[in-house]
């Protein structure tokens, strides 16, 4: 019953913010009204039109997160957003996957597995993180790239698959 409730209200929560501009204002209201339902929600979290949050009673978010418009994030295990992450646009995060049976993804059993974004991430735009993933922190995700295996803390990474562009100290002052 807390599925659909938490589905009735990210449904209620689009429909009645679709028409907000996208200012820190509108955003902030948008990411309060979706925390109401959500596992934990910390502070100042950002939610850009047209995203898509399902399974918010799976969700947990940290502070100061942005998610860009049109971002997708399907939840039905296990999703944690760290502090300070930036996840562009049209990103999806999903923490469930098919598998195959009798030859067919049709009707294979669902593999669940938790994803988690570390603090002060940035996930460009059009990126694809699966389930099980473990994004350290302070790590700078390509645009356009399909991340299926963890990313270690303080990295450049990207591509299909994602992996290891740029290693060691890539923070500049």
């Amino acid at each position: 019953m807390k599925h659909k409730i938490a589905l009735l209200w990210s449904w209620f929560v689009r429909t009645v913010t679709f028409f907000l501009p996208d200012t820190p204002l509108s955003m902030r209201f948008r990411g309060c009204l979706y925390g109401m339902a959500m596992k934990r929600c910390g502070k100042d979290f950002q939610v850009g039109s047209g995203a898509k949050l399902i399974g918010l009673e799976n969700l947990t978010v940290g502070n100061h997160v942005y998610l860009a418009p049109n971002s997708v994030i399907l939840s039905s295990f296990d999703v944690i957003i760290e502090d300070e992450v930036m996840v562009s646009y049209n990103t999806v995060v999903v923490d469930s996957n098919h598998t195959i049976l009798d030859g067919s993804y049709r009707f294979g059993y669902g593999r669940r597995a938790s994803v988690r974004i570390g603090n002060g991430s940035w996930v460009g735009a059009n990126c694809t993180i699966v389930a099980g993933v473990i994004i350290g922190k302070g790590v700078l995700i390509a645009a356009n790239s399909a991340v299926i295996n963890g990313i270690p803390s303080g990295v450049i990474a990207g591509g299909v698959p994602a992996k290891l562009i740029k290693a060691g100290d890539i923070h500049e002052n």
